[in-house]
C-alpha cells in the first residue's frame, strides 16, 4: 500500500469487530461522515487491528475502505498500528495530514507523545474511545460524539455555523483520559520511539 496517495487515514485498535446490522449499515462510512464534520473530506484508508479474525458472513469483507489484520496480542497489535502509523506520517506528502486513532482504553502515554510530535509538526490528530465499542459505529453522529482532540477538547463542526458541539454521550468516557504530562526525559520524536515503548509493562 502507498501511503504516499493519501492525506488521511484511520488507525482502530479493536476488541471486537462490530457486525454489520444491515445492508445499510457501513462503517467506514460512518467513519468518512464522521471525519467530514470535522471538516476532512478525503479519507484515505482505515486499518483495524484486531484479537480475532469474524466469519465471512459477519465482517464487512465488501467495504474495501477497511483493511483488518489478525495477529498477535494486544502489544504485539498496538507495536503493529504505530509502526503503521508512523509509516503513513513519514511517507505523507501533504501538511497537514490527519490521523483518527480508534481504541476502546486509552492509550499508553508513549503512544500518546509520539501523536503529540506528529500535532507539533502539523499533523491533526483526533482521538475516538468509547466504551460500548460496537455501538460506537453504528451512525457518524455517535463516533463524532466520542471524537476529541490531543488536549481532551470537543472538536469543533465544520458546517454552515462552525460551532463546538455540546456533547453529553453516557457511552464516552471523559476526555481526561486521554491526557497525559509530558516526560521531557523521554523522546517525542516519532522516529526515534522504539516499539517496545508504545506497549504497556
Amino acid at each position: 500500500m502507498n501511503y504516499g496517495e493519501y492525506d488521511t487515514a484511520v488507525f482502530w485498535l479493536a476488541e471486537e469487530i462490530p457486525t454489520s446490522s444491515g445492508p445499510n449499515h457501513s462503517i467506514s462510512r460512518n467513519i468518512k461522515l464522521a471525519l467530514e464534520k470535522l471538516g476532512i473530506l478525503n479519507l484515505g484508508v482505515i486499518r483495524v487491528y484486531a484479537p480475532e479474525q469474524p466469519s465471512s458472513i459477519e465482517a464487512e469483507w465488501s467495504d474495501p475502505g477497511i483493511y483488518y489484520y489478525f495477529e498477535g496480542d494486544k502489544n504485539t497489535r498496538v507495536d503493529t498500528m504505530f509502526f503503521c502509523l508512523m509509516t503513513f506520517a513519514s511517507c505523507s506528502r501533504n501538511t497537514p495530514a490527519n490521523l483518527m486513532v480508534i481504541s476502546k482504553t486509552p492509550l499508553k502515554d508513549e503512544c500518546l507523545r509520539v501523536l503529540r510530535a506528529l500535532e507539533a509538526r502539523g499533523f491533526k490528530v483526533f482521538l475516538v474511545q468509547s466504551d460500548d465499542e460496537a455501538e460506537v459505529f453504528r451512525s457518524a453522529d455517535s463516533i463524532f460524539d466520542c471524537t476529541r482532540s490531543l488536549d481532551g477538547s470537543i472538536p469543533v463542526v465544520f458546517d454552515s455555523v462552525s460551532i463546538p458541539m455540546d456533547l453529553d454521550n453516557d457511552s464516552c468516557n471523559s476526555s481526561t483520559s486521554w491526557e497525559t504530562d509530558t516526560d521531557p526525559g523521554i523522546s517525542s520524536d516519532p522516529e526515534n520511539v522504539g516499539s517496545s515503548s508504545l506497549t504497556s509493562k
